[in-house]
């Protein structure tokens, strides 16, 4: 077997320090979306007083937009995954040869690897298939109330 790239070590402090920042920047994201989501459907519901039909024709249009801007996200998560996997197939190392790791990670080698690489492929493949047809399902409902509120 050929010699594996060394590893990329953290500290537990180091790693510890990454995925607070990780979690503060998205519960930072979680708080300003949901006082947006508010502000949003205020002004929805005041649109529905004054004009029905056009609030109507907005929040499917949101809607239509929100199915296919997960899309792009879904995409680039499985190409790394894949990207991922295979690098993990072709070293026979879990995680890969090369890839940072926190000190005192167990690191699997051999064909334990690659079995668990191939079910990370497997499930990054579900996951990909129910991400597109969720998008395509909530698309299909947004069309079925336009083609709805056009015909009332």
């Amino acid at each position: 077997m050929d010699v594996l790239p060394p590893y990329r070590v953290m500290t537990r402090l180091q790693a510890f320090l990454i995925l607070g920042a990780i979690l503060a920047v998205g519960a930072l994201a979680v708080w300003l979306s949901s006082s947006w989501i508010d502000g949003y459907l205020a002004r929805i519901n005041a649109l529905q007083r004054t004009n029905p039909n056009e609030a109507v024709e907005t929040l499917i249009t949101h809607l239509k937009v929100l199915a296919l801007i997960q899309l792009p996200l879904i995409v680039a998560f499985c190409a790394f995954m894949v990207w991922y996997c295979s690098r993990a197939i072709a070293t026979q190392a879990l995680p890969p040869a090369g890839s940072w790791i926190v000190e005192g990670q167990r690191i699997r080698t051999g064909a334990s690897a690659v079995r668990n690489a191939w079910i990370a492929l497997a499930l990054t493949g579900v996951i990909a298939i129910a991400s597109i047809v969720a998008a395509v399902y909530v698309y299909a409902i947004a069309t079925s109330l336009q083609d709805r509120a056009a015909g009332a």
